[in-house]
């Protein structure tokens, strides 16, 4: 085989590797209960040249074999400076919705939820990035918390491995609620 057409094989198979790697665009759904979620990322610091932008991941469930093909993704989104705060983002009431939102570049910056949202409620995600952890919170609009909320924590390992999709493994969230009821 010639060496021209070895490379274009291989750039093709490592594009093509790249691409399955993405997480698909979240399209909210246009028919169903649905409630609303701004993200609020005033607390970025200012950083010359770093941009101010939060990605947020949507799931409807749990996954049991493969994390970035489980038919529970419902899609990612990016959320820029300009519209903290402004963009109201569409999504399902009524089910149990998992979500990761944060800084993407840095797994182990994600802030990963799930609860229940109500139909016809607006929500609102903050996020500040500190020196070593990532703080954020989760309530209704109007500041009233949200009953069934559950945030997860990923360990210093996954996140170093690139295992940040792991709070999400069915195994490892059940075994989340078993500690929650445990400690009730």
């Amino acid at each position: 085989m010639e060496i021209g057409k070895c490379k274009t094989l291989c750039l093709l198979g490592f594009s093509c590797i790249l691409v399955s790697c993405a997480m698909k665009p979240y399209e909210p759904s246009a028919s169903g209960d649905r409630a609303t979620i701004v993200f609020n990322g005033s607390g970025f610091p200012n950083i010359p040249f770093i941009r101010k932008r939060l990605t947020a991941q949507f799931f409807s469930g749990c996954y049991t074999e493969h994390p970035k093909t489980d038919a529970s993704i419902l899609g990612e989104l990016k959320i820029s400076e300009e519209e903290f705060l402004n963009k109201e983002v569409t999504i399902p009431a009524g089910k149990f919705l998992l979500m990761s939102y944060g800084v993407s570049e840095s797994g182990s910056c994600m802030l990963n939820a799930s609860f229940v949202p109500e139909k016809g409620a607006q929500y609102q995600a903050t996020y500040k990035p500190r020196i070593g952890r990532c703080e954020g919170k989760i309530t209704k609009r109007n500041g009233d918390p949200i009953p069934d909320l559950n945030f997860y924590k990923i360990t210093a390992v996954e996140a170093a491995v690139g295992a940040s999709d792991t709070w999400r493994h069915c195994n490892n969230f059940n075994r989340y609620f078993e500690l929650e009821n445990m400690s009730q």
